[in-house]
């Protein structure tokens, strides 16, 4: 903002010296104030936030509403199942317009919560970032060995994906100098059961 204003002054400066026919003068403000008003500009562009990671919306997972969730379980038995510990769960948010923490989201995550997938990449690899559905945020994601076996789950069957042995614990109450007004790491798995296409199935 600083450099922007002294520009203007310079401006407003080589504006009266070139109605006083100061010509070298009147040129030199101009020079000046272009280059402040430029060193103001890429000032106030650097001080802006970043903006978070997008990602593609293929291949992912969306969530099913909760009535077709909880009827696909109970009606079908799955294919295969398989359990997800979410890895970056002390991590802020990258998919979230309403919380910053994933700590925080985890807090909301309870048993049966509804669970959604979203690739993005990662230092120019696939990554997979583990959505509570029910509140749109980002949990965690799934650790990275574990990333092509769930892109393929995601090729080839249908998924429901739900929350379980939600906890939570504090890292170091073992300790006698353990701060009792510490807050907790919350904590779960995420159970994948794939079923079979439905044109598989007829």
């Amino acid at each position: 903002m600083i450099p922007k204003l002294c520009a203007v002054m310079l401006f407003i400066y080589a504006l009266i010296n070139l109605l006083m026919h100061e010509i070298n003068i009147a040129l030199f403000c101009f020079i000046v104030g272009i280059m402040l008003f430029y060193v103001g500009i890429r000032s106030e562009d650097n001080l802006k936030p970043k903006q978070k990671p997008t990602a593609p919306p293929v291949p992912s997972v969306p969530s099913p509403e909760p009535q077709e969730h909880w009827q696909r379980l109970q009606l079908e038995k799955p294919f295969k199942t398989i359990t997800i510990k979410p890895v970056g769960i002390t991590f802020d948010c990258m998919f979230s317009e309403f919380y910053e923490s994933r700590q925080k989201v985890l807090s909301f995550t309870g048993e049966g919560t509804n669970i959604a997938l979203r690739q993005y990449t990662y230092n120019g690899e696939p990554a997979i970032a583990i959505i509570n559905a029910d509140l749109n945020s980002d949990i965690g994601v799934v650790p990275r060995d574990k990333v092509e076996m769930v892109l393929d789950f995601i090729r080839k069957y249908d998924l429901v994906l739900v929350a379980t042995d939600c906890d939570s614990f504090y890292p170091d109450d073992d300790n006698e100098d353990f701060d009792k007004e510490a807050e907790p790491i919350y904590t779960c798995k995420i159970l994948i059961y794939a079923y079979k296409r439905n044109s598989e199935n007829q």
